[in-house]
Parts: structure tokens; C-alpha cells; sequence
């Protein structure tokens, strides 16, 4: 098995157990041309990675601690991963610089609420922001240059991997995730602006547009309890039980991908390196292609047939027949 200095480094954030994060990990360091640094907020929640060798005790997947929305940790990250490249291990000579071969902003999360159900001011869709795209931009930042130090002594240039989902296009974002589909959007366009701007420091930018893929996402969503608050109009009899399906991932996850299949897939592409936006996972391929082909209001009507949406328009209405359009934050004012 190649030493260290043979082999690519990469840093990739949020790989907790069970997520797409240590599926990459995995998937890189199989390969064995990857030296992979794996990241966490909580190292305990990297079980799963921590018996993976590669034929040598020093050639394992080493794990750095990293909460992408403390500015602390971030910067504590940097200074330990800088310590692991530059140990003893890596066959660099004395005074050479110290570089980060890739990066893979992985970290993030998922955030199901009907928009019209967000509390006006509430600092949620700000925290959804925060870690799915500000926290991403951040990183990069800071561990800029340690790519820029990259020596990449195999081949290639240094290399950025921002993971955003299908979500981020038109034609793949569903109902009642929009804070989640806006904050993978918004990612989307920054990376597209890095692969330019960082294109002039010679640095490859890729985007990872996942879709559905088995892994803890839906189970994470608030703590497993996405549902429709007490009160909503969603919350209407036969439309909240639809709603809240859609909310939890409840419709999808018979048909979504392996995780360990889609991170080879994801590998193979970007040591090809010939995508720059690369689709992967359950319907994403449909999502490259149906938008170029297929009208927006014909997907309209295939997808409320297919989300099984069709018919809440007509309950939405009866219900709104006897309800109140002011609300009780409008009556105290009012008052």
C-alpha cells in the first residue's frame, strides 16, 4: 500500500455514522490512493470508520473534530490537520509546505416545514442558511490555504467538492422542504461562482447534486419529528397526513439508492474528473434531464400526481371557508 506523501489528501465534513459523509470517506479510502481525513462535530459519532485499514496501521482513516458553525472548531480543525500532514509520516523534506489535496463540504442538514408555517422573524430559516450554505463558504475560506499549498504530487490540481442535492434545481425540490431546497440552491450558485473564481488560483471546483440516497437524513429531520404545527391550515383532515408524508421522506425511501454504490459512483466521477456538476442518486439523472425537455407546468401536473397532491386544493379550500384570516398576533396589535 502507497505511503501518505504517495497518496491525495482529502478533508471531508459531517461524517457521522450512517450519513453520505462516511460513505464518501469509505468510498475514497478504498481506493487506496486517498489518504482521507474524516470530520465530525462529535468524534464519537465516527464508529463506523474507525476500524478501516488498509493494509497498514498508519494508512487508516484518520478523524479530526470540526463543527462547521463554531469558528473555534473550525480554526482548531485547521491547525489539526495541518499537525497530520505535516507529521513524520508524510516523507515531506524539512521546510516544505504543507498541503491539502481536496476538501469535500459535505456537512449540512435538512429543515421540512410548509413555508407559509415558518414563524415570521424566526431564526430558523437564518440557522438553515447558516449551516447549509454561509458555514460552507466559511470553511473553504479558512482552509484555503492549505490548498493553495497543495502539492498534489500524484496528479491533478487541488480540488473543492461542495455537496449540494438536487434540490438545488427546479425541477428536483418537493413541497414543504423549501428552507432546505433554497439554502442547496443558494450553495449550488456560490459553487458555480467558485469554480470560476477559484478556477483563476488553479483549483478544480466540483458539485455533488445528490438525489435520494438511504441514509439518516429524514431521521435527523428535527429530531425525527417533522411535522405540521398545531394550527396550520395543513393541518387540515386529509391533508396533513399527505403533508407531513412528504415532510418526513415517508413517499421515497423504497426507491433511493445504496449509500456505498452511490459514494463509488461519486469517486469514480471525480477522479474522471471530467463533470463538473456531477447527478447521482435515486432520480437525479431524471432531474438533469427532464427540466431541458418538459414544459414547467406539464412537471407541475406529473409531479402533483405523483406526490399524490392533486386533491388537497379542493379540502384547502373548504377548510378556509370557515376560518379566520387574522390572526391572534394581528388582533393584540390591533388591539
Amino acid at each position: 500500500m502507497p505511503p501518505h506523501h504517495s497518496k491525495r489528501s482529502v478533508l471531508i465534513t459531517g461524517c457521522s455514522n450512517g450519513g453520505l459523509g462516511a460513505a464518501l470517506a469509505e468510498a475514497f479510502h478504498e481506493t487506496g490512493r486517498w489518504r482521507v481525513i474524516a470530520s465530525a462535530r462529535d468524534l464519537t459519532k465516527l464508529q463506523s470508520l474507525k476500524g478501516l485499514k488498509n493494509g497498514q496501521e498508519e494508512d487508516g482513516i484518520e478523524q479530526v473534530q470540526l463543527d462547521v458553525v463554531d469558528e473555534a472548531s473550525v480554526r482548531a480543525a485547521v491547525v489539526a490537520v495541518r499537525k497530520l500532514l505535516a507529521d513524520g509520516n508524510d516523507g515531506r523534506k524539512d521546510g516544505e509546505k504543507v498541503g491539502l489535496d481536496a476538501i469535500c463540504l459535505n456537512a449540512g442538514g435538512g429543515y421540512s416545514m410548509p413555508l407559509t408555517d415558518i414563524p415570521p422573524f424566526s431564526p430558523l430559516l437564518p440557522a438553515v442558511f447558516n449551516l447549509n450554505v454561509f458555514s460552507q463558504l466559511s470553511i473553504l475560506n479558512v482552509f484555503l490555504p492549505l490548498l493553495l499549498a497543495s502539492s498534489s504530487c500524484n496528479s491533478g490540481k487541488p480540488l473543492v467538492i461542495a455537496h449540494t442535492s438536487i434540490a438545488a434545481h427546479p425541477n428536483g425540490n418537493l413541497p414543504f422542504t423549501g428552507a432546505y431546497n433554497a439554502s442547496k440552491a443558494a450553495m449550488s450558485h456560490l459553487t458555480q461562482c467558485l469554480r470560476t473564481e477559484l478556477g483563476l488560483l488553479d483549483i478544480d471546483v466540483i458539485e455533488l447534486r445528490t438525489g435520494g440516497v438511504r441514509s439518516q437524513f429524514y431521521g435527523n429531520l428535527q429530531q425525527g419529528k417533522a411535522r405540521v404545527p398545531e394550527g396550520s391550515i395543513w393541518e387540515t383532515e386529509g391533508v396533513k397526513e399527505v403533508v407531513e408524508g412528504l415532510m418526513d421522506g415517508e413517499k421515497f425511501g423504497a426507491g433511493f439508492s445504496e449509500r456505498a454504490e452511490w459514494a463509488r459512483e461519486i469517486v469514480r466521477d471525480v477522479e474522471n474528473g471530467t463533470q463538473k456538476i456531477i447527478y447521482r442518486g435515486s432520480n437525479a439523472a431524471n432531474v438533469k434531464w427532464v427540466g431541458r425537455l418538459i414544459p414547467m407546468w406539464i412537471y407541475d401536473m406529473i409531479m402533483a400526481r405523483m406526490l399524490g397532491i392533486g386533491h388537497l386544493p379542493g379540502l384547502l379550500r373548504a377548510a378556509l371557508e370557515g376560518r379566520s384570516l387574522v390572526t391572534e398576533e394581528e388582533q393584540d396589535y390591533q388591539g
